[in-house]
């Protein structure tokens, strides 16, 4: 296989640290990632993987993703270097792993509605696109117009209009499918309004996260769909009562997100979980952070919840 990669021009490399790729603390060893990067290469890969019937996963910047230790594949292909872009008649098509903040920003600055609050959401577009990520009223199913997608099973092209892909709250027909790699992306770029009225939204938008996000420490972003959290909040009403009530002092005075988030899990019954969070739905990594702290995190939240609570993070086994 990797002299079919060779005569086509893929880049690859062999025998790759899992935690090179995710920035954590992973000790397992990936066999063989790729670098298509062009369409064409995509194309000529699918049917390379095809032909041999070996095990893949298609990765982004894995921003929203954990690979678990038991994560095996032959082979993992990386989108990073899929970045073309190219306008025509209020269109925007940008490939799969072109970084969603640049393009975002890119067109906030051209004065395109939509995206002022996308900027900042770290990723590629084409994980964004699968996942109908958002933030501050933003989507990706709000300016997605289509989707040009490869069949993996049998290497054959397929559009999805913004109708057929069916977009929820972060979650598309694609989220999971293991049948289509999405190779680039038609984004609406029509609706216009006042660039500075824009651009100074956008920077409020990163203000805030700055504030709330923890940019110290790793993290996946939100582990869980927001409206799916309300759950957890409807059944714990008195003890989030009480956490209000005693981080008051703290809230009036002193504006430390970390004393907030220790009486928040304390009122829950689980003051252990804050040392790895910087809110109650995102959880962070550090140098000792194991895979057991995270699952024991998703556990006990989905026991607070009583189940109920939905992914928004793509966990690989």
């Amino acid at each position: 296989m990797q002299q079919k990669l060779g005569k086509i021009g893929i880049i690859y490399k062999k025998d790759i640290p899992m935690s090179q790729l995710t920035g954590m603390n992973q000790v397992d060893i990936i066999p063989l990632v790729v670098y298509p990067s062009s369409l064409q290469q995509m194309t000529d890969l699918c049917n390379i993987l095809i032909e041999y019937g070996l095990t893949w996963e298609i990765l982004g910047g894995l921003t929203n993703t954990y690979l678990c230790e038991s994560f095996k594949r032959d082979v993992v292909i990386s989108t990073r270097k899929l970045n073309r872009i190219h306008q025509l008649d209020g269109i925007l098509t940008v490939e799969c792993g072109c970084n969603l903040t640049s393009v975002s920003k890119h067109l906030v600055e051209q004065g395109c509605i939509g995206y002022e609050g996308l900027v900042g959401i770290p990723g590629t577009v084409g994980a964004a696109t699968i996942n109908n990520s958002g933030a501050f009223g933003c989507e990706m199913g709000k300016v997605v117009k289509g989707i040009q997608c490869l069949s993996m099973r049998n290497g054959q092209l397929k559009y999805f209009s913004n109708d057929e892909l069916q977009y929820e709250k972060r979650n598309s027909i694609l989220k999971g499918s293991k049948e289509y790699c999405v190779l680039s992306i038609d984004l609406n770029t029509s609706h216009k309004s006042n660039i500075e009225d824009l651009t100074a939204l956008m920077r409020k938008n990163l203000e805030m996260r700055r504030i709330k996000v923890d940019g110290r420490r790793k993290s996946l972003g939100t582990v869980f769909v927001a409206t799916s959290m309300k759950e957890l909040y409807n059944r714990h009403r008195m003890a989030l009562f009480f956490w209000k009530v005693l981080n008051l002092p703290n809230k009036l005075l002193f504006h430390r997100n970390d004393w907030s988030l220790y009486l928040q899990f304390l009122c829950l019954g689980h003051p252990e979980l804050s040392r790895h969070c910087d809110s109650i739905g995102r959880f962070c990594w550090e140098k000792d952070t194991t895979e057991s702290d995270f699952m024991q995190y998703i556990h006990t939240m989905q026991n607070l919840a009583g189940e109920k609570l939905v992914l928004e993070i793509d966990i690989k086994e």
